[in-house]
């Protein structure tokens, strides 16, 4: 009886994962597309120390660290950002302090080999009509210096925010 009782289990559990739901799917990432990853993934995991921003006239501490066996950055300027890789692309989790987090995406370096150009993907506990950002990029001028736009909404309106970083030495 025992016997019989594990076997039906086994076979209802097998049956069970046959019929689960599929994932997202996407188009499998190429060779190409990884190679281009890893390099702009590289560039983050350059920027590690602190650094100086600077937003609308304002000076405040920010840090990059670079965690997990080389695998994350984090970033630590009024908010928390995670970027990691994704295969073929950059991701990148961001913590702001509304309470609400944001997940983006950038397929590498953009052709002027400095610059991550990162697109809202999807965000959670983020009410409606609250303020997010669609998108943001960084632009890497130089081992010292780098610039990070964002692109915020409430659902109306549209604002642009520029944060420049200087690396402290």
């Amino acid at each position: 009886m025992r016997g019989a009782l594990a076997a039906l289990l086994a076979v209802a559990g097998l049956a069970g994962c046959a019929r689960a739901p599929a994932g997202p799917t996407r188009p499998a990432p190429t060779p190409e597309g990884e190679v281009a990853a890893r390099r702009a993934f590289d560039a983050l995991l350059a920027l590690d120390g602190e650094w100086i921003a600077t937003e609308s006239g304002k000076d405040f501490p920010a840090r990059f660290e670079v965690v997990s066996a080389r695998s994350a950055v984090l970033q630590r300027s009024g908010f928390l950002a995670a970027y990691y890789l994704d295969f073929d692309g950059v991701m990148v989790t961001c913590f702001p302090d509304d309470g609400f987090q944001m997940r983006f995406r950038a397929r590498g370096l953009a052709p002027d080999g400095k610059t991550l150009d990162f697109r809202l993907l999807d965000a959670t506990n983020l009410r409606s009509g609250v303020a997010h950002g669609t998108r943001f990029t960084i632009e890497l001028r130089s081992a010292d210096e780098l610039v990070q736009r964002w692109w915020w909404t409430d659902g109306t309106t549209e604002t642009a925010i520029e944060i420049l970083f200087r690396r402290l030495r």
